[in-house]
């Protein structure tokens, strides 16, 4: 058990409960003195999650001078991008996510640590489009593929842009499905880029998904800068990287607990205290 102090927590895990075990009793005892001096870590922020996103915050807090500690169950950073190397091949074999979105925040980031980037190959055939209705073949899709009315209607709620803050009372055209949302500004010339824009793949009967669920899998940030094109490159090299670069003055607590995670809700400094065994 290691006890962290600091002032501000990100939890930048997909849902904290994965780090949080209801099996794991508390601590028994909440005071520094009760843990060994090489135990107890103080910053300005406890990072809970060293993912993508965490270790972008804890590289970018960094370079604000902001002291930083993160909080990680894997024994490297990079979360679900993940790779295996072999003994007999120096490049490694990445698994996991296999793609960032093609931002300039993803594109600066790759190229703050100097690694390549490529888009995402394509390796299918092209599309061939019909209508249902008729039969017939449909000629000329690229003019229907555009989206700059979906991301100009998206932009009307800030707060979906990096996250879902909404606010309150969440407005209607959020909570509508997403087909009538379409016909109520006249996007129905787009309704079928938003259908086949590969942000949205796996996102079922999207017309009859509430706004709020189309807007959030379609990514408005991504589709601002006008690609939905997935970045890859060497994901072992990026973090292992950005690891460097944190250095002994970002300790990462990974690799050693048992997923329990304990807060203590008090005034700043709060604490909070991780199973390490």
């Amino acid at each position: 058990m290691c006890r962290l102090t600091f002032s501000h927590l990100l939890a930048v895990v997909s849902t904290l409960s994965a780090l949080t075990s209801a099996t794991q009793s508390p601590p028994a005892c909440f005071e520094s003195s009760c843990y060994r001096p090489s135990d107890v870590i103080r910053r300005d922020v406890a990072i809970i999650g060293g993912g993508s996103s965490g270790t972008y915050a804890a590289v970018a807090l960094k370079h604000l001078s902001q002291s930083v500690v993160v909080v990680e169950q894997s024994s490297h950073l990079g979360g679900h991008f993940d790779w295996y190397s072999t003994p007999t091949s120096a490049e490694p074999i990445q698994y996991g996510v296999q793609g960032l979105w093609n931002t300039s925040v993803v594109r600066d980031f790759f190229a703050r640590f100097n690694v390549s980037q490529q888009g995402l190959p394509a390796e299918q055939p092209p599309d061939v489009y019909y209508d249902f209705t008729t039969g017939t073949r449909v000629q000329n899709v690229s003019s229907m593929l555009g989206l700059s009315g979906v991301v100009e209607q998206a932009y009307r709620f800030p707060g979906l842009r990096f996250s879902t803050q909404l606010q309150h009372p969440v407005p209607n055209d959020l909570l509508m499905p997403f087909g009538q949302f379409v016909e109520r500004h006249g996007l129905e010339d787009e309704a079928f880029g938003v259908y086949s824009n590969p942000i949205t793949d796996g996102l079922v009967d999207i017309l009859n998904q509430s706004t709020l669920n189309a807007f959030r899998a379609l990514n408005p940030a991504a589709l601002a800068e006008g690609t939905g094109q997935a970045l890859v490159g060497d994901y072992s090299q990026l973090f292992t990287r950005a690891t460097s670069e944190l250095g002994t003055n970002v300790p990462s607590v990974s690799g050693q607990y048992s997923q329990s995670v304990h807060f203590l809700a008090t005034d700043s400094p709060a604490s909070a205290f991780v199973q390490t065994e």
